[in-house]
């Protein structure tokens, strides 16, 4: 997930965005916690839904907000 300025801030799923020098190190997933996760919409209460492709049919993941 990217902000205002295109800067890389999370991850989902995987290791925590870090810059060094200003350029995005490499970034990973850790476990099989999506399937080729492509796209994140939010609705109105703030949480997060990843979409998934080529996913054997399964429904977008619901993040809940905490």
């Amino acid at each position: 997930m990217k902000n205002k300025n295109n800067r890389c801030i999370s991850n989902p799923g995987g290791n925590i965005p870090e810059y060094k020098n200003g350029e995005l190190q490499p970034l990973f997933a850790e476990g099989n916690i999506f399937y080729h996760g492509h796209d994140v919409c939010i609705d109105d209460e703030g949480n997060l839904y990843v979409c998934q492709w080529n996913a054997d049919k399964t429904y977008p993941v619901k993040l809940e907000r905490v």
